[in-house]
């Protein structure tokens, strides 16, 4: 394979990922909005790429990387993205990278416990009322479907 990526195909020499009931986390299901014209990785974080999208074997031909090691073991998940078809949340599950979310708003409060909220500043002060407290700049930099 070209691109200086060097690849595993022996399943031995790969970190062993046979399913292990204690892998998967209780009482969640793994959702099935994977995007491939998206960046991927695994859901534990570990970094992944996709080799091949559709084979006709309705399985997505990927590989992740081994943790402390520049080698990529090459493996195979659902076309959903799902490492099985348990339904439940798998740490070897293929998911998209969670897309950072940085954007500026800025709150008018008021002395009624009421706010509202502004794309830019001068919005903000031209629809202010007599009864505003404050103003302030309201940052929010997260994850995408952080804290859902």
């Amino acid at each position: 394979m070209g691109g200086g990526w060097e690849y595993v195909f022996d399943r031995r020499d790969c970190e062993a990922e046979w399913e292990d009931e204690a892998d998967y986390v209780e009482g969640e299901e793994a959702d099935s909005m994977l995007d491939l014209k998206k960046p991927v990785q695994l859901r534990d974080g570990r970094e992944a790429k996709i080799l091949m999208e559709d084979n006709g074997a309705g399985v997505i031909v990927g590989a992740y990387k081994m943790p402390g090691s520049d080698l990529w073991c090459v493996n195979y998940w659902h076309r959903d993205g799902w490492k099985t078809y348990s339904g439940r949340i798998n740490p070897s599950d293929l998911i998209n990278v969670p897309q950072r979310i940085h954007q500026e708003y800025w709150a008018n409060v008021y002395t009624d416990h009421t706010s509202t909220l502004h794309l830019e500043k001068t919005t903000a002060i031209n629809c202010a009322t007599p009864f505003i407290k404050a103003r302030v700049k309201v940052v929010i930099d997260c994850e995408e479907g952080e804290g859902l």
